[in-house]
């Protein structure tokens, strides 16, 4: 493969992408402030970095696939971070679901340096991030869209270009804020059901036969399982991020709603949604 790829954020979601993107031949060299996700990307053939800025300078392209957006505004901006190490040409691809306002801002920071940045968040999960299945929205300049077509079917099956800087957050909130609200009203529906006593196997057969089926029905165990993360006294670590991760992403859409002036009542009432 041609390009030189640079991944940093070797956790939970990023390191399977990065293992599929050596097995289809790319050179790549990483990053993570965590020692033990590093040993095993360089186990599978990566090389190791100190910085994001020394990935920057090995790369052509580089991913960042961390957490949160102060987190991204780290790895792109702070002293070591990639805008230190970047050259003339190269392209960022956020791919962390982070403040839409802010890619904007980051994008031109990068123009600035002579260098593209595509916001790319995912979803699908840790399974479609190990078999390469992930649905990517992309937004940000078409021509590095187009570079980095190759590098984006290696992770993904479903990839869509939005347009302008940004909008690729904008999409992945959107689909956050639907599923946030569909988890409000199955978690509604089922409380019910219990308290009639109906037999639960038997309606989630039903409801996947009828028009009140969606992902969240069709996946209702795992679902289940965010809740009793956070019930539980004894949380289960990787469940429990996920929903908070969800509620992270309903507060940026509430900010961006507030900045467009669009009311959006369902997503304020799934941000406060209970367990009991």
């Amino acid at each position: 493969m041609g390009k030189k790829l640079g991944f940093i954020g070797i956790g939970e979601m990023g390191l399977p992408m990065a293992r599929n993107l050596l097995a289809q031949g790319y050179t790549l060299t990483a990053y993570d402030i965590q020692k033990e996700p590093l040993l095993k990307i360089k186990e599978s053939g990566a090389e190791v970095a100190s910085s994001p800025c020394e990935v920057a300078r090995a790369s052509d392209i580089v991913i960042c696939m961390v957490l949160t957006t102060d987190q991204v505004i780290s790895v792109i901006r702070a002293e070591n971070g990639i805008l230190q190490g970047a050259h003339p040409k190269m392209i960022i691809l956020v791919m962390s679901t982070i403040d839409p306002l802010v890619i904007k801002e980051l994008s031109r920071a990068a123009e600035a340096k002579g260098v593209r940045l595509l916001d790319a968040p995912v979803s699908g999960a840790k399974e479609g991030a190990e078999i390469g299945t992930l649905a990517i929205m992309v937004g940000g300049p078409k021509t590095a869209f187009e570079e980095c077509q190759l590098i984006l079917q290696a992770l993904g099956k479903n990839i869509f270009y939005l347009g302008e800087s940004g909008m690729g957050e904008v999409a992945k909130l959107i689909n956050n804020h639907l599923l946030l609200i569909n988890m409000l009203a199955v978690y509604e529906a089922m409380r019910l059901a219990e308290g009639a006593g109906i037999n639960m196997d038997l309606l989630l057969e039903l409801i996947q036969a009828s028009t009140g089926n969606s992902w969240v029905i069709e996946h209702w165990d795992l679902v289940k399982s965010w809740k009793e993360s956070l019930t539980s006294a004894k949380r289960v670590k990787a469940q429990f991020r996920d929903i908070k991760t969800l509620y992270k992403d309903i507060k940026m859409t509430l900010n961006l709603a507030r900045d467009l002036n669009v009311p959006l009542e369902l997503a304020g009432l799934s941000s406060q949604l209970g367990w009991d």
